[in-house]
């Protein structure tokens, strides 16, 4: 456009400047008043076609014009293909995401494998510890039911013990009244005596004033002296047999009195110890009154506690249930049925356990997962970072490497018998390029056949790949046997 519009400005200079010499020439006749019609016919030429360039530069500069709105078309319709070309970039970032989405939602359909596995050993764990408490409740139920039998003897041995004292307060009350008996037969006695010395003392009376009458008499009849003196004897004789049985009488008297005193004190004694029966008995009472209440809340307990196994066994039941549909659950979602019942079990995953930058290395080296989560069987090497399969069979194995930050190759290769076998090349060569500074993540799975024997590792290869990792687990190395064959 710009070499177009300079050519205009020059044919137009060019005409101005014809136009000038024209002008002149024909002053120039108009003075010489001799034409030349030559040079005029020459200049007319030249004008005429100078005007014809002109008129053909204006129609290149509209051509051009033209074409230069065709090339703005053209840059927009180009400026429209490079948006087109952006939104399909877009979209495959958007499809790239819902791939990385897709493999989230299989690595947490995985994980919810794993949790349902792991749901199954804390279900079983679980109904472990339930039976570990029916067996306890059981015997907490055989230990009550001990309880009940002691505490029934111990009943009997009470009811034995407040019969052996109701019989032992009976025995006391008779014997009370057999003491009443003596001591008012004693009295009656101790009546009698006193009726005799009374009598005696009369008696003496009498026999003294006869004792006077007679020293009167044998001042008077000194010839009865013999007489009177064997009188005097004889009742000297009865007065010492009076006087005898008087002692007797008050000795026996001390005695009926110190028996008295005795069956007092006894009685007190006996009355201490009903007083101290009877509240032994009421302690039995108490004690058996006790027992009996214990004996309920032994009862209420058992019930409670058999309530309690009954529920525990509803509750075992529909653990069991449980177990069964999740059991029935992971066999679906294995979608695979094991032949072989006595196969071995081998599982293993495990995570990087790197704290930021995992290579570059100057050679290929052997990617050593330390960080351990499950590792049925031993198969995996955390030393080395191998799988050694155990058995012949089919295994699922899977691996998901990251990377963060600047530009580098995000390469993982998985090798089957890598020290043996490595020009064979590797099951796996994963790569990627992390161009937008932030995670790059590569993943696969496949399922394999191994002999025993048969070793599988992840390698990094040099020299310019590396991982990233954190507690958070960006890289990842897992597998287990399917079946065996």
């Amino acid at each position: 456009m710009k070499t177009a519009g300079a050519w205009l400005v020059l044919l137009m200079c060019l005409s101005e400047a014809g136009a000038q010499e024209e002008t002149g020439t024909l002053n120039e006749r108009d003075n010489n008043v001799e034409p030349q019609s030559d040079i005029w016919a020459e200049l007319t030429f030249v004008r005429d076609m100078v005007h014809s360039l002109a008129n053909t530069v204006v129609v290149q500069g509209n051509t051009m014009a033209v074409q230069g709105e065709k090339l703005k078309t053209t840059e927009a319709k180009v400026t429209a293909s490079e948006g087109e070309v952006q939104e399909l970039r877009d979209t495959v970032v958007v499809l790239g995401e819902k791939l990385k989405t897709t493999e989230a939602k299989v690595t947490a359909s995985e994980g919810e494998v794993q949790e349902l596995r792991d749901t199954v050993v804390v279900l079983g764990e679980k109904l472990k510890t339930t039976e570990a408490k029916v067996t306890a409740s059981e015997g907490e139920v055989q230990e009550l039911r001990d309880t009940v039998v002691v505490l029934g003897e111990k009943l009997k041995n009470v009811e034995e013990d407040a019969k052996e004292q109701r019989d032992l307060v009976s025995d006391l009350r008779l014997e009370l009244a057999i003491t009443k008996h003596e001591m008012k037969e004693m009295a009656a006695e101790l009546t009698a005596s006193q009726k005799q010395v009374e009598v005696l003392h009369a008696r003496l009376s009498t026999s003294e004033d006869q004792v006077e009458n007679l020293k009167t008499e044998n001042e008077e009849m000194a010839a009865e002296l013999t007489a009177s003196q064997k009188q005097v004897e004889v009742l000297h004789a009865r007065l010492s047999t009076s006087e005898d049985q008087i002692q007797t009488i008050q000795t026996r008297l001390s005695t009926s009195e110190d028996q008295v005193d005795n069956l007092k004190t006894e009685n007190e004694e006996m009355a201490a110890e009903l007083t101290a029966s009877q509240k032994q008995v009421e302690v039995l009472h108490a004690r058996l009154s006790t027992s009996e209440d214990q004996i309920q809340t032994i009862q209420t307990r058992l019930s409670t506690s058999e309530d309690q196994v009954d529920n525990l066994k509803t509750e075992n039941e529909a653990h069991g249930a449980r177990v069964s549909a999740l059991e029935t659950r992971l066999t679906a979602i294995e979608g695979v049925s094991n032949p072989n019942p006595n196969q071995p079990k081998v599982a293993f995953s495990a995570g990087l356990h790197t704290r930021g930058y995992f290579g570059p290395f100057n050679s290929t080296t052997t990617v050593i997962y330390k960080r351990v989560y499950t590792n049925i069987g031993n198969a995996y090497n955390t030393s080395t970072g191998v799988f050694h399969a155990p058995v012949r069979g089919f295994y699922y194995l899977r691996f998901t490497a990251g990377n963060v930050g600047s530009p580098e190759q995000v390469r993982i290769w998985m090798y089957k018998n890598y020290n043996k076998d490595y020009n064979k090349g590797p099951i796996f060569q994963n790569e990627g390029y992390n161009n937008h500074q932030s995670y790059e993540y590569i993943s696969n799975g496949i399922i394999i056949e191994l002999q025993q024997g048969d070793t599988v590792d992840m390698i990094l290869p040099c020299c310019s790949s590396r991982l990233y990792d954190w507690t958070n687990n960006h890289n990842t190395f897992s597998g287990f046997l399917l079946y065996s064959v």
